[in-house]
């Protein structure tokens, strides 16, 4: 009778400690998908800002060829 209680004891506390690990997983994957959600925010940013900078180059090149070199 001991020993089934000593063995259920340890499954508990097997059981809480996957549990623990499991929520520590689960916070860690949550981080990792904010950072994710903000690399990607800001490479939308950026090819934004690189397609303005392309839009302007091409004005640019446009105007330059009113001017006699």
């Amino acid at each position: 009778m001991t020993e089934s209680i000593n063995g259920t004891k340890m499954a508990v506390s097997a059981m809480d400690t996957i549990s623990h690990v499991a929520a520590e997983s689960a916070a860690s994957t949550q981080s990792v998908l904010a950072a994710t959600e903000e690399q990607v925010a800001s490479m939308q940013e950026i090819s934004a800002f690189s397609s303005s900078l392309t839009k302007l180059a091409g004005e640019m090149k446009s105007l330059t060829h009113t001017f006699k070199i």
